[in-house]
């Protein structure tokens, strides 16, 4: 209960400001974007010491005493429909981000926003945290594997550890984040649109098309939008 088993649950989000940002600084300084996912993220946090959390069993599963009484599970992980799973992740990423990589955390703008700060300036690398979602500016060079082809870049030291301290996806380059589509561009630059989410919009709520007759007209957007 609220209060009497817990009491916090808040747990950041990266800000949608931020993640214009970053795009913003990958299409300035030439960087690429890479996705990466948690794999069932919040069964990959932990509880705090002397934290003990408790819930009834799965209907139809449910098991009684001798007294009639019905038992209770102790949950051993934090698990998705528990109100502070999501912080309990957080309190695991951020400081994996910070202790363990060496990451500056902007905790002045956006505390869900990671800089690596090259001591030689040769190297960029950014990484902004949504939940279970890694937004990842680098300068790095990849392979086709997605793996760095210099060996001693912060970015392989970032994703070798990554791999091996969680349980994720490589999701490949960044094509969409927070409903957002992201596309680069030749000259570099990158467009951000939302023509998926515009047309199932469109789709849900005017199947026989726009009143005047043209889609292309009622999208909220347009392609000379460009982010440079």
């Amino acid at each position: 209960q609220s209060g009497i088993d817990y009491d916090q649950t808040f747990s950041a989000t990266l800000r949608y400001s931020s993640a214009r940002a970053l795009f913003a600084y990958a299409a300035k300084c030439g960087c690429e974007i890479r996705s990466i996912d948690y794999v069932a993220a919040y069964l990959q946090g932990d509880f705090i010491e002397g934290e003990t959390v408790y819930c009834h069993m799965p209907p139809g599963y449910e098991r009684y005493d001798e007294a009639g009484k019905p038992y209770v599970c102790k949950i051993l992980k934090p698990i998705y429909g528990i109100p502070q799973a999501g912080r309990r992740l957080q309190r695991k990423v951020f400081p994996w981000m910070v202790e363990i990589m060496k990451l500056r955390r902007l905790d002045d703008s956006d505390a869900c926003v990671f800089i690596y700060d090259d001591p030689r300036n040769l190297e960029r690398l950014a990484v902004g945290v949504y939940v279970d979602n890694l937004q990842i500016v680098h300068s790095a060079k990849l392979n086709k594997a997605g793996d760095a082809i210099d060996k001693s870049s912060k970015y392989h030291e970032f994703i070798t550890r990554l791999r091996n301290d969680w349980d994720i996806v490589d999701e490949g380059p960044m094509v969409d984040l927070l409903a957002i589509e992201v596309k680069r561009l030749p000259n570099v630059s990158i467009k951000l649109h939302q023509e998926s989410y515009v047309a199932k919009l469109l789709a849900k709520y005017l199947p026989n098309g726009p009143p005047n007759g043209s889609r292309k007209d009622s999208l909220p957007y347009s392609d000379n939008v460009l982010m440079h």
